[in-house]
């Protein structure tokens, strides 16, 4: 995608951490939410 090499080098090492922990919850409340729906 052309956002995705727009945004990671503005991104860099630092952040990438908080973006995949920011996915990780992302996931979990994705999860919560199908978990409530059953």
């Amino acid at each position: 995608h052309k956002t995705d090499k727009y945004i990671y080098p503005l991104i860099g090492k630092k952040h990438i951490k908080h973006i995949k922990h920011i996915v990780e919850v992302g996931q979990i409340s994705i999860y919560l939410m199908k978990k409530k729906n059953y």
